[in-house]
């Protein structure tokens, strides 16, 4: 399932500039799997759309973001893409629930109210199975891997889990390449300066959109970074890790392999 990421970058600015819900108490009429469908023709449409603003843009045309009645027309699809996750989600499709966590995560300004909201969500897709889910709650809701906490109890979970489900196929790799707002394998932070242009910020803020192969590249390289001992300590387990995360296509923005190899190569290994 191929949503534009630009879709969802566009849908981001519409639900935090307006009173859009990601609830709704209308009752579904279709399968999870049409609800699906339903959002990515709507996302072809806003994607298309955007394309064209963006030419006009660069033709230096005055009215970049088209008539009103195109603007209204977008915002309609957009609506109408969270509408179609959030039935999806609630007929309990993870991967309608995934999609629901990135509406409600915010790329630029993020409430405590969405943020606490978006990680709910993405544990109930973790749960059912989907490795993006596991991959976007490390990045979006682990604090401890921010701050460099380690030991903590919800990190260890998260750890748990990314192991757990690397262990086994995804049953919705079919729904795959999935949207991710953070990646160390995929997205290299020398890019996300925008430039002064739609088309620019829409580059820079554009989420990225990975494979299945690619989120497991992206889980074995949280593994290799996060996945020490008490003392912050690495072993062959690390190395090895970050290995598979390579294979899998991981470029090592952080160079962490070259840090890795010359410590092991010393004797100081924790495992």
């Amino acid at each position: 399932m191929r949503v534009h990421a630009l879709a969802l970058f566009c849908a981001t600015f519409i639900v935090m500039s307006s009173a859009c819900a990601v609830t709704t108490d209308r009752l579904p009429t279709l399968s999870a799997e049409d609800y699906l469908v339903q959002m990515q023709i709507k996302s072809n449409r806003v994607e298309a759309m955007l394309s064209e603003w963006s030419a006009a843009e660069k033709r230096g045309d005055a009215h970049v973001a088209g008539p009103e009645e195109q603007n209204a027309a977008l915002t309609a699809d957009v609506e109408g893409m969270i509408h179609d996750v959030t039935m999806a989600h609630e007929l309990g499709h993870p991967v309608g629930t995934y999609w629901l966590a990135q509406f409600t995560s915010k790329t630029i300004v993020e409430s405590p109210e969405d943020n606490t909201q978006a990680c709910a969500l993405y544990q109930t897709a973790l749960d059912r199975g989907l490795l993006a889910a596991a991959v976007s709650r490390f990045h979006r809701c682990n604090k401890a891997f921010e701050r460099f906490v380690l030991n903590d109890a919800g990190q260890l979970k998260l750890i748990a889990e990314l192991k757990h489900l690397l262990q086994r196929q995804d049953a919705y790799q079919a729904y795959y390449p999935l949207p991710t707002k953070r990646s160390l394998c995929f997205d290299d932070p020398a890019i996300r300066v925008p430039e002064r242009t739609l088309a620019g910020l829409r580059k820079a803020l554009a989420p990225a959109v990975l494979s299945y192969d690619q989120y497991r590249a992206e889980a074995y390289y949280l593994l290799a970074v996060a996945d020490v001992n008490a003392k912050g300590e690495i072993g062959p387990q690390n190395l090895s890790y970050l290995n598979q995360a390579i294979a899998l296509g991981c470029s090592d923005f952080l160079g962490f392999k070259a840090v890795y190899e010359q410590t092991l190569s010393k004797g100081n290994t924790s495992r």
